[in-house]
């Protein structure tokens, strides 16, 4: 594993039946950790049996501890020896994921696992540099005949399934069920496959990967990336609960997925895809705070112009114009809380339509000049982008969308 990133190594068992879970996890933090307090979260429904280490002092529950994106998750703060060395410490819990939270997302049920740091099943470390800064290694067992797949290196092993990924990454994503339909699509280096449980049908999975590949090569001749890229996409039963992308592995909910012959309801799920794609690029930005804007804003702006070149630009100027009748009044983008009630339509919306007039004003040539800088350069703070924004369009332009952003 990298040493320059914190590591996840350990097992876990998984009872669809129970909806239980157990773990022994060893926690290995990065050299240079200085801090002598360790804070994570674990989903209230499990609870912690033992956490030891040679340099841990004492540990308890702390209900004031929150995280935006994990509302079922109880904060635990450990007490820490300072030490040159990089610290360590271990912990096995057990418990029932048995809530189904209010979005519907990541769930133990006997119709199929789906678990990330929403509901957050291994210790989701958080702090000054937040999450995303771990490597991991789990041996993943699951009762019962299911079949796996997730995030990161997925591979048979004696008991279930390795779960691993050398290179750093803020969640461990996987899904289980009983059995999966799968349709797999090649072409030109681009890959996709989808994996839906069961119940969701074979007709969206050959949808999904039909339209999917078609966002895929428009994204990679638009945005650049790397000349290979291989996608997964798993779709679960859930009424309501939209996507999310982690790295490339995606899961969706079956919600938009069923009125095909409706032209209305196709575009919108095709704009609803589009968007989910569009964070295969958009992804680099810290997700708990305002910085958000620079994921949420650009794949919605990105999936409207995925539509425009798709289905017309007045098709497009329509969600446009939804968007335009959505932001007025609204506070400005910097320095919003991401768990402000107007959040959504500020870093959906807002961000989008200023996007679309930057698109405008610095002409579409140095504009999309712009978005492959950015991609490359993987940027994730606005101070960064602003520079590129100075370095294609001039210090004006930098200056005024500045003000935009702060209006």
């Amino acid at each position: 594993m990298d040493s320059g990133f914190n590591a996840l190594n350990g097992e876990v068992f998984v009872c669809p039946v129970k909806q239980s879970l157990r773990a022994s996890i060893e926690v290995q933090l990065a050299p240079g950790h200085r801090n002598d307090v360790v804070d994570f979260f674990l989903h209230r429904g499990l609870s912690v049996q033992r956490l030891s280490g040679d340099c841990v002092q004492s540990w308890h529950y702390n209900p004031e501890l929150c995280y935006p994106f994990a509302p079922e998750g109880r904060g635990v703060r450990v007490f820490l020896d300072e030490t040159e060395e990089a610290p360590s410490f271990s912990v096995r819990y057990c418990g029932n994921i048995d809530i189904i939270p209010r979005w519907e997302v990541n769930r133990i049920s006997p119709e199929w696992v789906e678990l990330g740091l929403y509901s957050p099943w291994f210790p989701l470390i958080v702090g000054e540099k937040s999450t995303g800064e771990f490597t991991y290694e789990m041996q993943v067992s699951v009762s019962g005949d299911y079949q796996l797949v997730g995030t990161g290196e997925v591979s048979t092993a004696e008991r279930g399934w390795l779960v691993s990924s050398r290179s750093p990454s803020g969640d461990i994503t996987f899904v289980a069920a009983p059995s999966f339909e799968h349709y797999r699509c090649v072409d030109d280096g681009i890959g996709l496959e989808v994996y839906a449980v069961a119940d969701c049908g074979l007709p969206s999975s050959e949808i999904i990967a039909d339209e999917g590949l078609k966002m895929l090569e428009h994204y990679q001749k638009w945005l650049g990336g790397d000349e290979e890229r291989k996608v997964t996409v798993v779709v679960v039963p859930r009424s309501v609960g939209g996507g999310y992308v982690r790295d490339r592995f995606m899961v969706l909910s079956q919600d938009l997925l069923v009125d095909f012959a409706d032209d209305e309801k196709r575009v919108l799920m095709w704009k609803w895809l589009a968007h989910e794609f569009a964070h295969l690029w958009w992804s680099n930005a810290p997700a708990e705070s305002w910085e958000d804007w620079l994921n949420e804003s650009f794949a919605e702006y990105s999936a409207l112009r995925a539509v425009a070149r798709h289905h017309g630009e007045e098709v497009a100027e329509e969600f446009l114009a939804k968007k335009r009748s959505k932001i007025e009044g609204l506070g400005p983008i910097v320095g919003i809380d991401r768990s402000d009630d107007e959040a959504h339509d500020v870093l959906y919306n807002k961000g989008c339509v200023l996007l679309w007039e930057l698109h405008q004003d610095i002409g579409r040539d140095r504009f999309g000049n712009l978005l492959r800088r950015l991609v490359s350069k993987k940027v994730d703070r606005t101070e960064k982008f602003l520079c590129e924004i100075a370095s294609v369009a001039g210090q004006a332009a930098a200056r005024n969308f500045e003000q935009k952003l702060e209006e």
